[in-house]
């Protein structure tokens, strides 16, 4: 399949347009990637208050079960670190939910970053870059002649803006009139970006033998 067209405008439009996709498509990868990582930054942070949470609970624990063998206040320390052991596991707790939902969001957000726009140009880019390769490959396949040169003619005449055959100084009900289908089908092919194809050489047609001299002797 043809991509990209030989000559003309349409040329420098198709690889100037591929190129721009490219390169957003590349800045928002890049970009994606430092969103990711400046997410992953406040991961660290829900890590540490994860393990601050469980120190806090396994201290609290220790330190109740020594002090419960106090007699008198042993009991309402033993409480007393008890609660301070559970807010301890509570804060631990929320740091690993915490954790989580930011790797979660570590993963989903740069991905739309990346696909909502990117999808949004190659639904717009992708569908006339095929529809045209489409379109050209058909014409590539009508084998050069009086024939093709016709359709295309008529093809031209029936597609192409007036401005666009002006541009190629036709007067296409003139051209039609005379049986011009040369020049219509060359400002077809070239509206689409193609060359003219090539004119076969004239085949070499083999003169006669003279017949051979008469003899004066007979």
């Amino acid at each position: 399949m043809k991509w990209y067209a030989d000559i003309g405008p349409r040329r420098t439009v198709q690889i100037t347009a591929d190129l721009a996709v490219l390169v957003v498509t590349l800045t928002l990868v890049r970009l994606a990637f430092h969103l990711r990582a400046q997410i992953l930054g406040f991961e660290a942070a829900a890590e540490r208050v994860e393990a601050s949470g469980h120190s806090v609970s396994s201290g609290a624990s220790s330190a109740g079960e020594v002090l419960s063998d106090l007699p008198l206040v042993g009991g309402a320390l033993a409480s007393a670190f008890g609660v301070v052991a559970e807010a301890g596991g509570e804060l631990g707790m929320a740091g690993t939910e915490a954790g989580a939902s930011i790797a979660s969001l570590a993963l989903l957000l740069p991905l739309l970053l990346v696909a909502v726009p990117v999808g949004y140009l190659l639904l717009r880019h992708l569908p006339r870059r095929v529809r045209w390769s489409r379109e050209v490959a058909e014409v590539l396949r009508l084998p050069p002649g009086p024939d093709t040169d016709r359709l295309l003619a008529h093809r031209a005449v029936a597609r192409r803006p007036l401005r666009d055959l002006r541009r190629h100084r036709l007067d296409p009900v003139a051209a039609l009139a005379a049986g011009d289908w040369g020049a219509l089908a060359r400002a077809e092919r070239r509206s689409l970006g193609l060359r003219d194809p090539a004119t076969p050489p004239p085949t070499a047609t083999t003169a006669p033998a003279a017949p051979p001299p008469a003899d004066p002797s007979g």
